[in-house]
């Protein structure tokens, strides 16, 4: 009897240690083929858009259930874009207009204009986020030339 308790207890580690094998093998699976595990199942009919519905039965055995159709989602914009006028300035012809301008794009922050001196010590800032693009060209006209 106690050879059988044996038995079945190594048995059973063993099947658990399968298993475990089993379920970290579908996990790295689905990581080859390029699916996160944050893959969410509707995002895999957004592959016919793409022409890649060849996919999508693997997309389906890798993802996430969503939950029911009636979920709310999460719009995103970004709040810069009624600024176009600055994009459309430093993004333009800035640089090569203005040779001494540094442009430096941070994540979040308002758009500001600092002014350094010959030792590049801030002088001042000015937040630009309401100005337009001539505001902006004739002052640093003004101020680089």
């Amino acid at each position: 009897m106690a050879t059988t308790i044996g038995v079945l207890v190594a048995l059973t580690s063993l099947l658990s240690v399968l298993l475990g094998a089993l379920a970290d093998g579908i996990g790295t699976d689905c990581s080859l083929k390029g699916f996160g595990s944050s893959l969410l199942c509707s995002s895999c009919d957004e592959l016919k858009r793409f022409e890649l519905s060849e996919l999508r039965d693997e997309c389906l055995k890798c993802c996430q259930k969503t939950g029911s159709n009636n979920e709310q989602g999460m719009f995103m914009s970004c709040r810069y874009q009624c600024l176009c006028y600055i994009l459309g300035f430093v993004k333009g012809n800035a640089p090569s207009q203005f040779p001494s301008l540094k442009i430096k794009y941070m994540r979040g922050a308002d758009p500001t204009l600092k002014l350094l001196d010959d030792n590049q010590a801030v002088v001042d800032t000015l937040s630009i986020d309401k100005w337009d693009s001539n505001t902006l060209e004739e002052f640093l006209k003004e101020k680089l030339q």
